[in-house]
């Protein structure tokens, strides 16, 4: 009998189970942690042309906008 290693993203685990009807797995009863490998950092992007250089100004940006995008003004 061997053994089988698996590296998975928290998309694999957490993500998932919500996003499909059925998977192949329980990540709750077929898998244990045994280490963390690494720690991911997310970045925030947006186009030169938005005017927001912080999230700050961003999130005001998206708020002032918000009733624009649901056909408001």
């Amino acid at each position: 009998m061997g053994t089988t290693f698996f590296f998975a993203s928290a998309a694999a685990l957490v993500t998932d189970p919500h996003t499909y009807k059925s998977l192949p797995y329980d990540p709750m009863k077929d898998f244990e942690v045994i280490a963390s490998i690494a720690e991911v950092s997310f970045v925030l992007v947006a186009h030169p042309s938005v005017p927001a250089t912080t999230l700050r100004e961003l999130i005001a940006l998206a708020k002032g906008r918000a009733r624009q995008a649901h056909g408001r003004d």
